[in-house]
C-alpha cells in the first residue's frame, strides 16, 4: 500500500469515526485500490467505493467491491446488532467502560505495519482466543482498575498474532493509532502484560506528536537491556516507559491477592532487573525535553515508592 491509498484509508476511517460519534453527514469515496474498512465491529472487505448517509439517529453504509454490494443500517441507541444478508461481517469485540475493543483477524488489517513488522496474523479468531481476552479484561477491571482504564482509553482494536503459547509477540506502529498487535496467548495475565506494554507505546506516540522526547541534537547511544543492544536515548525512554508500566501492572495484580502471586513476583523481578540498568541514566541525563521528562520521571517516582 503506497502513500496515496494509505491517506485514502486514513481519511475514510476519520470520516467513519465521526459517524460513530453521531455527526450527521453524507459522503462517498472512490479508492485507488480495494481496502478493508471497520465501522464499530462491522468489517467491510475489499471496498472499491463507499457511500454513507447519516441523519445523526441512524446511518446507512453501502460499499461496492468487484460487483458485490454490501449494505448496513445502524440505529444509534439500539442494543440490537444485526446485519442484513448482504451486509458486512460482524467481528468479535470486548466491551469495556471506555468503548468496544474490536478483535481483528488478518483480513481486517489494512495497515502495512503488519508486513513491515513480519507479523503472522491469525486468519480467524476462535472461541478460546476471544474468551482469554474477555477474561483478561475482567481480571484487569477487578484487580488492576488503573491499568484497565489505561488500556481501554487508548486501544480500539487488537490484531492477534500467531505464536506458541509459551512466547509473547506484540507490537505497535506509530501510524496505526489505537491498534495493537499481540500474540494469541491464552494466559490472561500475559495478555494483560502485552496490552499494557503496547498501550504504553500508544501513549508515547501520542506525546511525540507534540514534540521530541530527546534533544534532537543528541546522537549518543546507550545499552538497552530491553533490546539487548545499543540504542539512541529516545528508544531507551520508549522501552523504559513500557516496561515500567508492565512492572506497575504486575505490582497491582500482586497486591490484589488475586492469585498466581509467585508468577507476578517473577515478572516484576524480570522487569526490575532491566529497569534498574537505565533508571540512573534517565534520572540524570540533561537531554530529555519537557515532554520526555513528563513521560519518564513520574514512573521513576512511582517505582521508588514500591
Amino acid at each position: 500500500m503506497d502513500s496515496i491509498p494509505i491517506a485514502q484509508h486514513a481519511a475514510a476511517m476519520l470520516l467513519i469515526q465521526r459517524l460513530a460519534a453521531g455527526h450527521p453527514s453524507s459522503w462517498s469515496l472512490q479508492f485507488l485500490e480495494p481496502i478493508s474498512l471497520l465501522y464499530d465491529c462491522w468489517l467491510f472487505e475489499g471496498c472499491e467505493r463507499i457511500e454513507v448517509k447519516s441523519s445523526g439517529s441512524h446511518t446507512e453504509i453501502i460499499t461496492f467491491s468487484q460487483g458485490r454490494t454490501q449494505h448496513q443500517r445502524l440505529d444509534y441507541g439500539s442494543s440490537v446488532e444485526k446485519s442484513a444478508a448482504d451486509g458486512p461481517e460482524r467481528l468479535p469485540k470486548v466491551v469495556s467502560d471506555n468503548g468496544p475493543i474490536i478483535i481483528l483477524p488478518a483480513r481486517a488489517v489494512s495497515s502495512p505495519s503488519a508486513s513491515q513488522l513480519s507479523l503472522n496474523l491469525c486468519a480467524n479468531i476462535d472461541g478460546a482466543d476471544f474468551g482469554a481476552l474477555e477474561e483478561c479484561f475482567r481480571q484487569m477491571k477487578a484487580w488492576s482498575p488503573e491499568y484497565y482504564r489505561w488500556v481501554s482509553r487508548v486501544v480500539r482494536s487488537v490484531a492477534l498474532v500467531e505464536a506458541p503459547q509459551n512466547s509473547l509477540r506484540s507490537a505497535s506502529a506509530n501510524e496505526s493509532c489505537s491498534m495493537l498487535y499481540i500474540s494469541n496467548n491464552h494466559d490472561p495475565l500475559l495478555l494483560g502484560e502485552m496490552l499494557v506494554h503496547e498501550a504504553s507505546h500508544q501513549y508515547y506516540f501520542i506525546a511525540t506528536r507534540h514534540g521530541p522526547v530527546v534533544d534532537p541534537s543528541d546522537e549518543q547511544q546507550f545499552y538497552s537491556p530491553f533490546a539487548s543492544r545499543f540504542r539512541p536515548l529516545e528508544r531507551i525512554v520508549l522501552g523504559f516507559h513500557a516496561f515500567a508500566n508492565v512492572y506497575l501492572y504486575y505490582s497491582m495484580m500482586l497486591k490484589s491477592g488475586a492469585g498466581r502471586q509467585d508468577f507476578c513476583a517473577e515478572q516484576m523481578a524480570k522487569c526490575h532487573r532491566d529497569l534498574s540498568q537505565v533508571a540512573t541514566l534517565i534520572k540524570e541525563t540533561d537531554k530529555l525535553t519537557e515532554i520526555g521528562r513528563s513521560i519518564a520521571h513520574p514512573l521513576l517516582g512511582a517505582l521508588d515508592e514500591l
